[in-house]
């Protein structure tokens, strides 16, 4: 039997609990059940939105990790994608190149490797293609209208989610893009100024500060002459000169009695025992693929290349397209001409011995001669020499004309001018006119049209030189390939538009040398500063090494002078740095002219050159010339905020009555021309 309870407390025979209440005005007890359950049905809701919401931020972490993997996979895929198609630009975006591929399916092709879309399958469809920044599609391969030779690639790839699917997300789409575009492999305007006006013409007849003219030296000439790309070397070109003197350099004359050293004076005379390296030996060569028609496939490829960029159908024209040697001039004071057998020492007469072959007071043997020819390509890729189209009408070649006036006479040729050697009559000792040309009528020191270009476009031509031996030559022919043929052959090249050579224009035409090039310097009387806009670097080499190396700088004959050549960058905080072993082996000296141009910059103008040969006394001593036959490179390291500039070459010497043939080359210190811009 339960015992009352007091009063205040009331017992919940369900609950089998206690709890206190206060009585109910108005009724007898009340219970307490109902807040109760209400309470636990509010904390299960907040358990249960509580639960949802770590299983949302649980499931958003992972389907994250999940999406960043996947980006960070499309990422690199469409780096390596982009990199990939550039190649293929401009020319070949949906247009099939000689490998079947094109920018756009290079690009599938490569992400397809990766494990997007479904590869080369594409094919080049144009419909695979975008003129746009952005698509829909899985893969998209666009160009980029900031530049001709960009591309971009863009992966979109959906991705199902898991644990995001309880509030409401099934799938995701997550996208990455790369862009990417390649510097030229040669620099723009090696050898010629964008901004000067003249882009059409490379190399001029007219006067200064742009008084130099293309140039190539005869197969057997000798290297020290000024072109590393003859056929022979006599001796290493890389290094210091032989004696290794560049305060007291001595005048040593190079043994003429062998056919295999040069006959003039010079510090690189090779070493007692030396064996000339010749041909595919010779350690100097021109870049695999740039031969032209004459040397292909020959034991020694080589020509000098120009890249010619067109607007439109055009016209080539050349300056002196034939080597058409003529009578020596008076003296050594500058005005040398274009074309010439090279002198000796005293300036007053030829060599005597030009390797098997003796001047004899004429110049009419055939074989002291070479051909000059022209071939003409389009480049569909700037980066495959193989697939190089010839142009229609090309090769030209043109022989060589005879202008000594001894030679005239001895074959009756007076009053003519000229006798064309590939007449064998004008060769064979009995007067007769079958070899007499009139030289105001022939191709000798005028502007000659070679041939047209026919559309717009990137060109490439090729000048070579190649021993001449003409059909039905009396004199015995050549023991081995290129040891005929002697000299120097200067010319000029132009892109006309319409009308005659001397008025006609090329807007947006351009001609720059290629890799490197050989030039001729020919310093009027009494004047002592020559500029010559050696290179263009563009802006996308920013933070790049480059080297640009003078190969023979300073030759000197006759009166001798004093030369210093030097390189005038575009920003005067560029460092032009010197080779050097122990000491520097270039001899160094103040500028002795005025810097052209004079460039402003929050660094001074360095007046610091390459004091290439100095004055041996008065008469007809000749300079010492110590860089005979060898290259002198200059590096320079480019900021990184380098927007590109003209690099110029400057030449002076103090007494103005010097001439130089000498070459010219650039290269980029390591690092690929293709590189990623986003």
């Amino acid at each position: 039997m339960m015992r009352p309870v007091k009063r205040g407390m009331e017992y919940d025979v369900k609950s089998a609990s206690i709890e206190w209440a206060p009585r109910h005005p108005h009724h007898g007890t009340r219970r307490r059940s109902r807040p109760y359950r209400r309470q636990s049905g509010q904390t299960l809701m907040i358990f249960a939105l509580t639960v949802t919401v770590l299983v949302a931020l649980a499931g958003l972490s992972i389907d994250v990790i999940r999406a960043y993997d996947l980006y960070a996979r499309e990422q690199r895929t469409a780096e390596a994608a982009a990199l990939s198609g550039v190649l293929y630009m401009p020319n070949f975006y949906t247009t099939q190149y000689s490998d079947s591929k094109c920018a756009v399916s290079r690009a599938l092709d490569e992400a397809q490797k990766n494990g997007f879309g479904n590869g080369g399958s594409r094919g080049c469809d144009p419909s695979n293609a975008c003129t746009g920044l952005s698509s829909s599609s899985e893969i998209t391969v666009c160009k980029i209208t900031a530049s001709t030779t960009a591309v971009q690639v863009t992966i979109t790839e959906p991705m199902q989610v898991y644990l995001l699917s309880i509030v409401g997300f099934t799938t995701i789409n997550v996208t990455a893009t790369a862009g990417a575009d390649f510097i030229p492999p040669f620099t723009t305007g090696l050898g010629q100024d964008p901004g000067s006006g003249d882009t059409n013409k490379w190399g001029t007849t007219g006067a200064n500060p742009k008084n130099f003219l293309a140039s190539i030296n005869g197969p057997a000439e000798f290297q020290e002459s000024g072109d590393p790309y003859v056929n022979c070397q006599e001796a290493p070109s890389l290094g210091p000169p032989a004696d290794g003197n560049m305060l007291n350099a001595t005048y040593p004359l190079a043994d003429t009695s062998t056919a295999t050293v040069a006959g003039f004076p010079t510090n690189h005379v090779p070493p007692v025992g030396f064996t000339p390296q010749c041909g595919s030996s010779n350690p100097d060569q021109q870049p695999a693929g740039f031969a032209g028609e004459a040397t292909r496939g020959s034991a020694h490829p080589s020509a000098y290349n120009f890249a010619i960029t067109t607007t439109g159908a055009t016209s080539l024209w050349i300056f002196n397209p034939g080597f058409t040697p003529q009578d020596l001039k008076s003296s050594c004071n500058g005005s040398q001409t274009w074309d010439m057998f090279f002198l000796d020492d005293s300036c007053s007469q030829y060599y005597t011995q030009y390797g098997p072959l003796t001047y004899n007071g004429n110049f009419d043997d055939p074989r002291f001669y070479f051909n000059v020819t022209y071939s003409l390509y389009s480049v569909p890729s700037v980066f495959d020499r193989s697939a190089d189209v010839l142009q229609t009408g090309f090769p030209q070649t043109y022989a060589p004309l005879d202008m000594f006036s001894s030679d005239l006479s001895l074959h009756g040729c007076g009053g003519k001018g000229a006798y064309d050697l590939s007449q064998v009559s004008s060769y064979t000792g009995v007067p007769g006119n079958g070899g007499c040309v009139n030289a105001a009528t022939s191709y000798a020191n005028q502007w000659i049209n070679v041939g047209n270009i026919p559309s717009a476009g990137l060109y490439r031509l090729a000048v070579e030189a190649t021993s001449f031996m003409p059909s039905g030559n009396p004199n015995p022919s050549c023991p081995q390939a290129f040891l005929c043929g002697w000299g120097k052959h200067s010319y000029a090249l132009m892109v006309c538009t319409g009308g005659a050579p001397t008025s006609c224009t090329a807007p947006g035409d351009f001609i720059s040398a290629w890799n490197n090039f050989d030039m001729y310097l020919n310093f009027p009387s009494a004047v002592k500063d020559l500029y010559v806009p050696v290179a263009y670097v563009d802006g996308a080499y920013a933070g790049r090494t480059i080297t640009i190396s003078l190969f023979d700088p300073g030759d000197s004959h006759g009166h001798g002078d004093n030369a210093y050549f030097t390189i005038v960058p575009p920003d005067p905080c560029i460092t032009v740095t010197f080779p050097s072993t122990s000491s520097t082996w270039v001899r160094q000296a103040t500028y002795g002219g005025t810097l052209y141009p004079s460039v402003a910059g929050s660094c001074a103008q360095s007046t610091n050159s390459i004091y290439a040969t100095a004055r041996n006394g008065g008469g007809q001593k000749p300079s010492d010339d110590i860089y005979n036959g060898l290259w002198v490179p200059m590096t320079m390291v480019l900021p990184t905020n380098f927007t590109g500039g003209e690099f110029w070459l400057d030449m002076h010497t103090d007494q103005g009555k010097c001439y130089d043939e000498l070459a010219v080359s650039i290269a980029v210190n390591g690092g690929s021309p293709v590189h990623l811009i986003f």
